[in-house]
């Protein structure tokens, strides 16, 4: 190693010079090293001589990080606190899932390979892993080399198999093992003899050495220790999953919920290398600083709201101070509700304090407000958590209306203190710039912040229109007033978008953050795709921001398959967001959706359970916890399901019919749902219209044409649409497959009919442009370039020239030429400024013809892309005629397996289907017994 050092030293002159050895191991030695060109610390991995050869290089160069290994901090306390131990496997799960969904297996999983950083796991070596993932073809079998540790080696890679994932997972659970009992499930003096024992005794129970640990945790840990890789957890998102949704002891309160871990949480990755720490025994090393504002003790009114409040206030002032950088509140919040609880007072100033230190702070900020209806008194302290000193106290009074001038004048007390940088180039500070200037306003916006994040949408509608009531140019009122509006309606109504409007008129009055926030809020209403830009942008800007990430995962949601994106692109951001807050409940609701939508009820249970522990008031709460018990409850939990739903209030009912709607498995419980609901005038009738149209979705995905068409009489009355809309469905629903004995009425009603909207002149002359009609098809561009005025003029132009592009590639000869004139159709309706519903129905039109085109030219990949396109139904129902069309593309492809599963769901679907339906569906049917008999 000494000449190999000798050359990598010589190899690295002028670029870096090596300092010392930070350490070693079987694999390499790790060296510190400085970047002369950027002045920088950094480490250097040299490998062994038979590995470099094997891998194709001697050194990795990464960024160095001072903190300290697992190993260190398990070689000074032995044990972890459970719940500690369980959150950093967690986000080891995590990091785990985002390496192996990109192929790549770690190998090497081991206390000395998991670094803490800032309170955070961050995952080491996975440089070299993918180094091994390359080299020779993934085998280094016959250079000689062991790969991986004995003690936290599964039984597959000590017998040199093929090894996936499941491997790292069986390596994560010997390292929570010995986080919890103290040593490792298996130990002895050689390597052979440890490998021994994995394969001869039977998985230790960790309960033997630890009886505080948790019946299901302890049984989490046993499948993760399975020593066939069948039996253990399928991926490392499922461990993640499964870590989250156990108590760690027995006796943890009921409050208490674990963060899901982000897909990637904590895994640091740059290139293919992998961050370095150094293995001195101090205490991790904090940079900058990073400030933890903590809850205050309050004792007067309005406690519950300025004990959370005051978190917010000062940190929208502190944050960006000279040489502050503040974690985000509501970060600090979540690991405060998890640790310590929702106690208005906390004796003990050691768990305050831990709070701090877990979520990454280098200070803490503690405080109280003390007063009554009169004077208030604000005091705080800082605490330096890597000198255990004090910075000071500081204290402020001044009138009960006054809050937010003393949080001015404290914040700059604070600063002055010690904590800022340049105390003599202080900012000056106005809280009522970015929030308000009236204490009534600040008062009901922090009063409706507190529902909101509990999922309380209807008391927080009314908060926040007391906020706006009392200050209309409060931007940040109007912006969650938007969101919570859209819980209780829609966040597509007009008067949702007036408060979007309202929002962004005073957004110049926010910071840069918050500002960019509600940008992107109010793209996701608009139904805009670049939301998803927008959004991908604040998270890389602000990686730690909770409500970032969900809004990403909501605009993936809502808007990913105008990208061609998958449903499941929303997962990760949605668990990102929980692993920064799990205490915001608006985080988990699309989840559980999908969860409904995948089968997934062991998912949809776990995620229900949370939001029970956290807001069990919630009437999405309630509503998500009947759709389960009608979905996959016990006869009893049935039982109660439906005895509530007579008396369930509206939201409950909304949310349950929407929850399983588009899970045509679940037809039953969305019907129950929607019955509740229509079957009741107590219920607004706009409500009650939803529900009718959720009835017309469960008849569609069973084929039954005859039965949806009915009830969209019943649908549009209620729902204050226009009675003439009726003929724009019937033509959509024979567009996208549902053949109906009227099109040809409606078909001619459209064609005579003055006023339309640019939808129903899209489907008129996509009808007719199927047809080909051409005169009917010139007459509904010409009406569509014939508004001249108004909001509607935008987007009428753009279908105009959308259809132009559409009958080019129903003319062209060519197959690729038809192809070609599909996307520019496509591409026309993504950029005509179109809102919401005339832009969703326009899109899945022209993409459901494309698909059928692009199948019929033989061109595979295409008509794929254009399935991922398709939304859930912004007309009629596709998931039915989808399901259909993904068989015929995987059977030509070749794929049996893929294809049976799609005749096999398109097939149950529609097994009582209307007549006009049975030759598709006998298609169908015919398809699946051909695949089912094998191959000729």
């Amino acid at each position: 190693m000494a000449d190999l050092l000798e050359r990598v030293r010589a190899s690295l002159a002028g670029r870096y010079t090596i300092e010392r050895e930070l350490g070693r191991g079987g694999m390499a030695t790790v060296y510190l090293a400085r970047d002369l060109k950027h002045d920088r610390p950094v480490a250097l991995k040299v490998l062994r001589p038979e590995l470099a050869a094997s891998v194709g290089a001697e050194r990795f160069v990464t960024p160095y990080v001072e903190g300290e290994s697992l190993r260190n901090r398990l070689d000074r306390e032995r044990q972890l606190p459970i719940a500690e131990a369980v959150h950093l496997a967690a986000a080891v799960a995590g990091a785990l899932d985002y390496a192996h969904r990109h192929h790549i297996v770690h190998r090497d999983i081991k206390p000395e390979n998991i670094l803490l950083e800032e309170g955070q796991a961050v995952v080491a070596d996975f440089g070299i892993a993918r180094a091994l993932q390359t080299a020779e073809g993934g085998n280094l079998t016959e250079t000689g080399v062991t790969l991986g540790t004995a003690t936290y080696m599964s039984p597959e890679q000590a017998t040199a198999d093929q090894l996936d994932g499941r491997s790292d997972i069986y390596s994560l659970g010997c390292v929570l093992y010995e986080m919890l009992a103290g040593e490792p499930p298996y130990s002895g003096p050689t390597a052979q003899a440890i490998i021994a024992k994995r394969f001869s005794e039977p998985i230790p129970h960790v309960r033997t050495l630890r009886e505080t640990v948790s019946e299901p945790l302890a049984q989490a840990l046993q499948k993760a220790l399975a020593k066939a890789p069948v039996d253990r957890f399928a991926t490392a998102a499922e461990m993640a999953s499964a870590l989250a949704g156990v108590s760690a002891s027995r006796d943890a309160p009921s409050r208490r919920s674990w963060r899901v871990p982000a897909v990637a949480a904590g895994i640091v990755m740059i290139g293919v290398a992998a961050w370095m720490i150094s293995h001195r025994r101090s205490s991790p090393g904090i940079p900058g600083n990073t400030l933890a504002v903590l809850p205050f003790r309050v004792a007067g009114p309005d406690s519950g709201v300025w004990r959370e409040g005051l978190v917010d206030l000062l940190s929208i002032n502190l944050d960006g101070a000279p040489g502050v950088r503040v974690i985000a509140p509501r970060t600090v919040l979540s690991r405060w509700n998890a640790d310590v609880g929702r106690r208005a007072d906390v004796a003990d100033q050691d768990a305050a304090l831990g709070v701090a230190r877990a979520v990454g702070a280098r200070f803490a900020l503690t405080g109280s407000l003390v007063g009554g209806n009169r004077s208030v008194r604000l005091s705080a302290a800082i605490r330096d958590l890597q000198r255990g000193t004090d910075l000071g106290t500081e204290q402020v009074e001044g009138s009960a209306d006054s809050v937010p001038a003393l949080v001015d004048r404290l914040t700059v007390l604070l600063l002055r203190a010690g904590l800022g940088r340049d105390s003599a180039a202080l900012p000056a500070f106005d809280l009522a710039r970015p929030t308000t200037t009236s204490l009534v306003a600040l008062k009901a916006f922090l009063a409706g912040e507190r529902f909101f994040r509990r999922a309380q949408p209807r008391e927080a509608e009314a908060e926040f229109k007391r906020a706006v009531a009392a200050d209309s140019t409060f931007a940040l009122a109007w912006y969650r007033l938007s969101a919570a509006t859209g819980w209780t309606h829609s966040p597509h109504l007009p008067e949702s978008t007036a408060f979007d409007s309202a929002a962004l008129r005073f957004a110049e009055r926010l910071p840069v953050r918050e500002a960019l926030t509600l940008q992107a809020s109010a793209a996701i209403n608009d139904w805009r795709p670049d939301a998803i830009r927008l959004l991908q942008d604040l998270v890389a800007r602000y990686p730690e921001d909770a409500e970032a990430w969900y809004l990403l995962g909501d605009a993936y949601f809502h808007l990913g398959h105008l990208s061609f994106l998958p449903l499941d692109s929303m997962v990760q951001p949605l668990q990102r967001a929980i692993a920064l807050d799990s205490s915001f409940s608006p985080a988990y609701l699309h989840l559980v959706e999908y969860a409904f939508r995948q089968g997934d009820s062991a998912t949809a249970r776990a995620l229900i359970d949370r939001l029970r522990r956290m807001t069990p008031e919630s009437p999405k709460t309630v509503g998500l916890t009947l759709a389960y018990a009608l979905s996959w409850g016990t006869a009893r939990e049935r039982t109660a399901a439906e005895a509530v739903l007579d008396t369930a209030e509206t939201l409950a009912l909304l949310t349950a019919k929407h929850a399983v709607n588009w899970a045509p498995e679940l037809a039953d419980p969305t019907l129950r749902a929607a019955r509740a609901l229509v079957g009741q005038k107590r219920h607004p009738a706009a409500d009650r219209g939803s529900a009718y149209s959720g009835i017309t979705v469960v008849y569609a995905n069973k084929g039954w044409i005859g039965r949806a068409d009915a009830v969209w009489d019943s649908a549009i009355a209620l729902l204050g649409w226009p009675p003439q809309w009726k003929d724009g469905f019937t033509v959509l629903g024979d567009l996208q497959g549902y053949p109906h004995s009227g099109v040809e009425r409606a078909a001619a009603a459209l064609s005579v009919r003055s006023r339309l909207w640019p939808w129903e002149r899209t489907a008129f002359g996509v009808y007719a442009a199927s047809r080909g009609r051409w005169g009917d098809f010139q007459r509904a561009v010409a009406g569509l370039e014939a508004v001249r005025a108004g909001p509607k003029k935008e987007c009428a132009t753009g279908l105009a020239r959308a259809l132009r592009h559409f009958a080019a590639a129903k003319r062209a000869g060519d197959p690729r030429e038809a192809e070609a004139a599909f996307r520019q159709a496509d591409v026309a309706v993504g950029t005509s400024g179109c809102y919401s519903g005339d832009r969703l129905i326009a899109e899945d039109l022209i993409r459901y013809q494309a698909l059928r085109a692009s199948f019929s030219a033989g061109h595979l990949d295409a008509a794929s892309r254009w399935v991922r396109g398709m939304s859930s139904g912004s007309g009629w129902p596709t998931a039915a005629p989808l399901e259909f069309w993904s068989g015929r593309i995987a059977e030509a492809r070749g794929d049996r397996t893929e294809a049976r599963l799609h005749y096999e769901r398109f097939v149950r679907w529609w097994a009582d289907c209307d007549p006009e339906l049975r030759p598709w569906w006998e298609e169908g049917r015919a398809a699946l017994a051909r695949l089912t008999a094998g191959p000729r």
